[in-house]
């Protein structure tokens, strides 16, 4: 995930990492996007800054291009940060219907 502080390498600084994601020629970024989490794919966890997207985390798939609808993963960074906790402790709250 990234983060801020100055002992961090600069792969997880989240300003340097949504710098970077914005100007990628593939598949920027939206400016009103925000990326918390590479998947390992490629692809982003990105918090919405504008409109009904905002505080909303989005998923920016890097094969579907600039002008992609990113899905709606989950309504708050709180909800977002539960689901991957109890992911890690080996939950799926998603078949529990405990998120949406």
């Amino acid at each position: 995930m990234f983060g801020l502080g100055e002992e961090l390498p600069e792969h997880l600084n989240i300003v340097t990492m949504t710098m970077l994601e914005r100007g990628d020629s593939g598949s920027p970024v939206r400016h009103d996007l925000v990326p918390l989490l590479n998947d390992g794919a490629g692809n982003l966890y990105c918090v919405g800054t504008s409109g009904a997207e905002t505080g909303c985390v989005l998923y920016w798939d890097h094969e579907l291009g600039p002008n992609q609808q990113p899905k709606n993963h989950a309504t708050s960074l709180a909800e977002w940060i539960i689901e991957l906790l109890l992911e890690l402790d080996g939950q799926n709250p998603l078949a529990s219907g405990k998120m949406s």
